[in-house]
């Protein structure tokens, strides 16, 4: 299951995993898939590049191939595109992953693929669709068993509620803005910032600034630490915005700044257009009229693909009001004219509307085109009016107030009646509201408006209302000033305490990271001595141990002596510099120069340090010149066996960490080599052994062989001798003219009875050659042979009806008992011939004569194999006989008939032609079992699949 948003120290292992994989192999798809969606936002570059060696991986295969890993790939490119502000290609991407995502049942990844959707339609505010979708999420989750992708659905529902309905917003959030108490490290992680956000919301709709800069930092410290950073910028928007209505515009700009250093080179137009925005709108009441506009320029610039946005009526409102601020009445006019085009066309927000109204009677207000203005400040009115909209009301009467102002005096009038009835509607309408929108500017305009038509008392108290609502605003000015100051100092502290955690964490995570070093560095070192105690070859050990001790020191040089304690030498047995061979010569024990003899007359490790450049006294002949050198005895318990040297020419290669390793390294390679020799003598041993054995099993076979053949070799011989006696006789009176005809007769009878007796003779010797050469079948005469898909159970039943007569003249009941049908691909003819062996000894063997039972026949079918169990409630096979009952001319009933070849060749055939096994299992009375395991797919079908 992909994590929503892994945490760093997963993503720094992801990117370990791939380091490890060489580029081009198709076993870096997924594993840099992984990475990709795990950086999407905390490195969007980083994503990008990861998503290209994929789909070009991907390319090479065929359409159909690994289908997870296509959606994913589509996923994250619909994300990037919403990001990006790219519509209609998000639209696609994530269409086409959801259907991938679909067809594989992934539940986890539809979520994935439908988010960037809903975010984009709020981005559009196309409000009833994203939270529509973000229900569906929160379903999809739910259904996955997801629990933190359904409490992120919920919670990000709940905020987009914030803006509409507060009450609505709360109740979606309710159990979700505190942590449950089994809540895991990832999911506090994702969650923070969207809490601290939705928070920081609230707060800003109660009016509560102060409290909603501290969850908006909050937000945005938690956003960067859970790799959010999409979220981060937003946040410091949120920062910024709040800063601004409390009148810190220089901390504002800070805040951009910091949001816009984060959003460079992510290609997040929506980011980096909403950043542009809130330094324009700071700039405006900074009073640096000229860089707003230079700011909301380049903000519809950036804009310009993407006019669908809500954010471009945004653009041209700071844009206009710029304009009017620097006097440019014309280039005003012109942009709220298009603004009002688009809001019209559009059917936007009646807010924007009133507000775009507001400034384009303004424009004409500037322009003197006061009959313009006061029709467009009406239709103000009158939408404010229809939507109860008080501020825009009030916003309204004093333009309008404003431009019968200007009419009357365009006329030559003192004063205007339209103008004052117009600010007495306004106050009355701040009134009835609690005050609100009662501003001082409001108070001016209503006095200077009295004082012109010459209510002077009234005009006097009017102004003095108008002071004193200045020194309120102002008074009020400077506690939002305070708070600010505050909030910015509750920011820096919640900074500094969070650098302070974070440099907690670090130190923690190095020295865990430490601890793990040297946890790794003991795993390794066991693995290594497993392995080196493994091998029984030296060569193939020697070898190991250079590769395994290059990745754990820094080494040039490895050499390995043996202990000669009898001729008082040390014997080089492996040497290499890197990987050239070095040539060495054995070294006396008693050297006074050899560091090696040094080392094992001590008995303990040595560690030399030099210079790297004069060459130590003992320089190995055609090596290097080493400045750092280890020397380590072989120990077995207490006795040296000899010694392992590790060199560097680097100096002070080796340290108190190098020192254990090659310790404990020299412990392992002690063992070893004492294993090898060891094995050396056991094989030599089991060589012997397996020498005799050969000769006395083929002495057991050629006493078979001469058993059974001296029997009609010696008939044969028998008759010949008497055919040769006889025909002599024959002859012989011949000659003589004795011959009659009843001694023709006769010797043509006996010659008859003999010639037949030699042939049935030679017949028989014959059929044991064949036999005989039969064991010796190999195993490639599968491959020549037909294999092909047979009903097991048919066959079998096929066989035993074979021989029922057989069966039935023993007196023996049989039974088959297993699955109807079996389907098994082999070789007929061999499984025919192996049963017809195995029945036919039970037949001949199990039973005493002329004393039947039961012979059962079991079929068993298993994940990739068929078992055969053949069993008989017979006399059972003698202990003595059971290991030899597969060996040549192993009979009991040798010279009656039976040559002991038939299970002998059973075997030959299960284990070279058919792929199998053949077990036996007995006992004396209690019958016997022959079990013969096939595999569903033969050696021959397996051959030819490979081929």
């Amino acid at each position: 299951m992909e994590l929503l948003f892994p945490l760093l120290e997963q993503i720094k292992g992801l990117e370990l995993d791939l380091q490890a994989l060489p580029q081009g192999q198709e076993a870096r798809l997924a594993p840099a898939l992984k990475l990709a969606w795990a950086v999407r936002q905390s490195a969007p570059a980083r994503c990008l590049q990861l998503l290209d060696e994929v789909e070009a991986g991907l390319t090479m295969q065929s359409s159909a191939a690994q289908p997870a890993l296509r959606a994913r790939a589509l996923c994250i490119r619909a994300e990037q595109a919403q990001l990006q502000l790219r519509t209609e290609a998000a639209e696609r991407l994530s269409q086409q992953a959801l259907a991938l995502f679909a067809r594989c049942m992934d539940h986890i990844g539809q979520f994935d693929s439908i988010l960037p959707l809903a975010l984009q339609a709020f981005d559009h505010g196309e409000l009833d669709t994203g939270d529509r979708l973000l229900a569906e999420l929160d379903a999809l989750a739910a259904q996955a068993g997801d629990r933190l992708r359904a409490r992120y659905a919920a919670l990000q529902r709940a905020y987009f509620w914030l803006p509409r309905d507060v009450e609505r917003a709360q109740q979606l959030a309710a159990g979700l803005l505190t942590a449950p108490a089994d809540e895991s490290a990832i999911e506090a992680a994702t969650l923070a910032a969207l809490r601290a956000q939705f928070l920081g919301l609230l707060s800003t709709l109660k009016g509560d600034l102060a409290t909603a800069l501290h969850h908006y930092v909050q937000a945005y410290q938690a956003a960067l630490d859970g790799g959010q950073l999409s979220r981060a910028i937003l946040c410091c928007c949120s920062v910024a915005y709040s800063f601004g209505e409390l009148l810190d515009n220089p901390r504002a700009l800070e805040w951009v700044e910091r949001g816009t250093t984060l959003a460079e080179g992510t290609g997040w137009v929506g980011q980096l257009a909403t950043l542009r925005y809130l330094n324009g709108t700071s700039l405006l009441q900074m009073e640096q009229f000229e860089r707003a506009r230079q700011e909301f320029a380049d903000m519809l610039t950036m804009l310009a693909p993407h006019p669908e946005l809500r954010m471009v009526n945004h653009a041209m409102f700071g844009s206009g009001l710029a304009l009017l601020k620097l006097g440019l009445a014309e280039q005003a006019d012109t942009t709220y004219r298009e603004l009002l085009e688009r809001l019209r066309r559009k059917s936007q927000s009646f807010a924007d509307l009133c507000f775009a109204l507001e400034g384009h009677a303004k424009a004409l207000l500037a322009l003197q085109r006061l009959d313009e203005a006061r029709a467009t400040a009406n239709e103000m009115l009158a939408l404010a009016r229809r939507h109860g909209y008080t501020l825009a009301q009030l916003s309204g009467l004093q333009v309008l107030a404003a431009i019968d102002t200007a009419l009357s005096r365009s006329r030559g009038e003192a004063c205007s009646t339209a103008a004052l009835h117009t600010l007495r509607e306004a106050e009355g309408l701040a009134l009835d509201s609690d005050g609100q929108g009662l501003s001082p500017e409001l108070l001016e305009a209503l006095a200077d408006a009295l004082a012109g038509h010459g209510e002077h008392e009234q005009a006097f108290l009017t102004e003095r209302r108008a002071r004193l609502a200045a020194q309120q605003q102002a008074t009020q000015q400077a506690q939002l000033r305070a708070l600010a100051l505050q909030a910015h100092f509750h920011s820096e502290q919640l900074s500094q305490e969070n650098q302070y955690l974070r440099a907690l964490a670090t130190a923690d995570a190095e020295h865990i990271g430490a601890l793990t070093t040297a946890q790794q560095t003991l795993e390794q070192l066991s693995l290594i001595g497993q392995q080196l105690t493994a091998q029984l070859q030296p060569a193939a050990m020697f070898k190991l141990l250079a590769r395994h001790m290059h990745q754990l020191l820094a080494l040039d040089f490895i050499s390995v002596y043996r202990l000669d304690a009898e001729q008082g030498v040390l014997v080089p047995i492996y040497a290499a510099e890197r990987e050239r061979a070095i040539q060495m010569r054995a070294v006396p024990l008693d050297s006074p120069v050899a560091l090696s003899a040094a080392c094992v007359r001590k008995g303990e490790l040595l560690l030399i340090d030099g210079d790297g450049i004069t060459p130590p006294p003992s320089q190995i002949p055609g090596a290097s010149v080493m400045a750092s050198m280890m020397f380590s005895p072989l120990k077995l318990g207490d006795r040296i066996t000899g010694v392992i040297s590790l060199q560097a020419r680097q100096c002070y290669a080796f340290g108190q960490r190098e020192r254990l390793i090659c310790a404990s390294l020299s412990a392992y390679v002690a063992i070893a080599l004492d294993n090898a020799r060891a094995y050396s003598s056991l094989a030599e041993l089991q060589r012997r052994v397996a020498e005799q054995e050969k000769l006395a099993a083929l002495g057991g076979l050629v006493a078979g062989v001469a058993h059974e053949i001296n029997t009609p070799v010696g008939n044969s011989l028998l008759a010949v001798s008497t055919l040769i006696e006889d025909l002599d006789a024959l002859m012989a009176k011949v000659s003589g003219q004795g011959l009659r005809r009843s001694d023709l007769d006769g010797f043509g009878s006996r010659a008859a009875e003999g010639l037949q007796l030699i042939l049935g003779g030679l017949q028989r010797t014959g059929a044991l050659v064949r036999d005989f050469k039969s064991l010796a079948v190999h195993h490639d005469e599968a491959l020549a042979r037909e294999a092909q898909w047979l009903d097991l159970p048919a066959l079998c039943l096929q066989r035993i009806e074979a021989m029922a007569p057989r069966f039935a003249q023993a007196g023996i009941a049989w039974h088959i008992d297993g699955p109807p049908t079996l389907a098994l691909h082999s070789i007929p003819a061999a499984l025919d011939e192996v049963l017809a062996i195995l029945l036919d000894n039970a037949l001949t063997h199990a039973f005493p004569p002329g004393i039947g039972s039961r012979i059962d026949l079991r079929l068993r079918a298993g994940t990739d194999h068929a078992l055969i169990q053949i069993e008989d409630d017979g006399r059972g096979i003698d202990p003595a006989w059971l290991p030899r009952i597969f060996e040549p001319f192993a009979t009991t009933r040798l010279g009656q008939g039976r040559s002991g070849l038939g299970l002998a060749r059973a075997r030959n055939l299960v284990h070279g032609l058919l792929d199998g096994e053949l077990q036996v299992d007995s006992a004396p009375a209690r019958g016997s079992q022959f079990t013969l395991r096939l595999p569903l797919r033969s050696v021959a079908e397996s051959a030819a699949l490979r081929a």
